[in-house]
């Protein structure tokens, strides 16, 4: 895993780090001291986190814990359930969305579609309930237009976010890389093929990657 030759460099608040190997390794276990699975994260899923964390403000445990939440089968995650990538370049890997409340609002105005909001508003705010706005219809309003969205999205495991991408091999997870839904499948695949393989060669012969082996 953690190989002590290896340096990446990552352009993160205005201006390029540089991160070596050992340095990543004391990063995984702050947050990690599983050792089993830690053995099947690959080193750039750990860049990614740190990246993710020091760029974007997403807090690494909130990924971490959805990853363990899969690993457990735990049916808990109101996340959607892991799907397979069914289209090339990455058929045959998987991906799991994590939540961050960075996502939050999207989650909202993806429940949100149409004239739900409008319809929230008119209800909430009707004359026929009052003659003026009061502190009740105000507060059915926000209920209506912001928690009740994600609780119902939370119930129905429609929870959206990013994506942590993995393969299964012999029935085990190995963990590959963070990415964002508007990365690019090509993109995607090369930075795994270049990068995130390092630490699973045996991968390589199986799908997507088995044809560039």
């Amino acid at each position: 895993m953690f190989e002590k030759n290896r340096k990446y460099t990552a352009f993160l608040n205005n201006k390029d780090v540089t991160l070596t190997s050992e340095e990543l390794k004391k990063f995984s276990d702050f947050y990690l001291e599983d050792c089993s699975l830690k053995n099947r994260i690959s080193e750039l899923f750990w860049l990614d986190l740190y990246i993710y964390e020091n760029e974007f403000g997403i807090f690494p445990k909130e990924i971490i814990d959805e990853l363990i939440s899969l690993e457990n089968g735990d049916e808990r995650s109101f996340t959607k359930p892991p799907s397979m990538f069914n289209r090339e370049p990455l058929k045959g890997l998987w991906h799991k969305h994590y939540f961050s409340a960075h996502f939050t609002p999207q989650n909202i105005m993806n429940e949100l579609r149409g004239s739900r909001l409008s319809g929230i508003v008119d209800e909430a705010l009707s004359p026929e309930k009052s003659d003026h706005i009061t502190k009740d219809m105000i507060n059915d309003l926000l209920y209506n237009a912001l928690e009740k969205p994600l609780e119902e999205r939370s119930e129905r495991k429609k929870i959206t976010g990013e994506w942590i991408i993995y393969a299964i091999h012999n029935d085990e997870n190995y963990y590959l890389c963070l990415c964002t839904h508007n990365a690019g499948d090509q993109s995607i695949f090369e930075r795994i093929f270049d990068c995130g393989l390092k630490d699973f060669e045996f991968l390589k012969n199986q799908e997507p990657f088995s044809s560039r082996a």
